[in-house]
């Protein structure tokens, strides 16, 4: 029994490896589309992106850098006039606008293409202008009632959304909101560049993928073509050694599984080691020995003298052709 059993593992081992062996068959091909694909489409930004200067898109950065910190620190203001919080906020706004002026940051939305922004900016830019003179001379309740009143918080929001979709790239396009967003009439900037790099990205990937696709389903499509036999075999029970073996013909055959006749059947779902003695071929110029072999499966389905096995790991393309030999 144990002999069997080693015997056993030693197949499966063995049946593991030629599947692995028959899935590698394809990796070639894949990795060579997928490596063309990818080399492509990097070419492809490089030419996109390489044209645009890097001083400008460094620019276009430093603003949305700029606005950002605006956000953030009228934020940690408006916290301070409302809950008392960040006592040192007011002066880190303060010296912020100091810094940056307003006309500043509109050229450079202008000529980075973010004109789109330069007018809700100044408004935003001067809404903290206010609200500072009014903490400095009416103190922080006068400065919470205003800003209850102009609807500050909310406004910040919206502003910070309308900056958020800005992309920080080269030059771009408007696009205007459709109108099931929830920015109804509110226009974004999306990058030509972007657009354009991710128009081709999604054509090559999707070729790329056909391709795959069409050469995994032919290596699947291999493995499942059936061929008609006449080879004699043995069967045995995997689970039940004292259940006798029983002679049986393979009528048709696969890679993933096989038709088997015999006057014994089994039963759907046993586990069973179809095994083929050694078989010798003479020629009249040369003699082909075959030796012994074996390979574990499962029974599928049974009808009448016939029953159908699925093995459990692919038979080998060289077990195949024996098997299916004319001779």
């Amino acid at each position: 029994m144990r002999e069997r059993n080693e015997r056993s593992s030693a197949k499966n081992v063995r049946g593991k490896t030629h599947r692995c062996d028959a899935l590698q068959e394809g990796l070639p091909f894949l990795a060579t589309v997928w490596h063309w694909g990818l080399s492509v489409l990097a070419a492809f930004v490089f030419l996109v992106l390489g044209s645009t200067p890097l001083a400008a898109r460094e620019m276009n950065c430093a603003v949305f850098d700029e606005l950002a910190t605006l956000v953030h620190l009228s934020e940690l203001f408006l916290d301070n006039v409302e809950t008392g919080a960040n006592p040192r906020a007011q002066k880190k706004l303060e010296k912020f606008l100091r810094e940056t002026p307003i006309v500043q940051l509109r050229m450079q939305l202008n000529e980075n293409g973010m004109n789109i922004l330069s007018t809700p900016t100044a408004s935003f830019y001067a809404k903290q202008q206010t609200l500072l003179k009014i903490r400095k001379l009416g103190g922080q309740f006068k400065a919470a009632e205003t800003a209850r009143k102009l609807r500050l918080r909310e406004k910040l929001n919206t502003y910070r959304e309308e900056l958020v979709a800005t992309p920080c790239l080269g030059k771009s396009q408007r696009v205007r909101g459709t109108a099931g967003s929830n920015h109804t009439g509110v226009e974004h900037l999306v990058s030509t560049e972007v657009a354009s790099v991710g128009a081709i990205s999604v054509l090559i990937l999707g070729v790329i993928a056909f391709i795959i696709y069409d050469r995994i389903s032919k290596i699947n499509s291999r493995k499942k073509k059936r061929y008609l036999c006449n080879a004699d075999c043995i069967v045995l029970y995997q689970d039940d050694e004292e259940r006798d073996p029983f002679d049986a013909q393979i009528v048709d055959v696969s890679q993933i599984g096989a038709k088997v006749k015999s006057e014994v059947v089994c039963n759907v779902g046993e586990e069973i080691e179809v095994t083929f003695p050694d078989k010798k071929l003479v020629f009249p110029t040369h003699t082909i020995t075959y030796d012994g072999w074996s390979i574990l499966g499962t029974v599928l389905w049974k009808n009448g003298n016939y029953f159908g096995v699925e093995f459990e790991n692919l038979m080998p393309m060289d077990s195949l052709k024996q098997l299916t030999s004319p001779v």
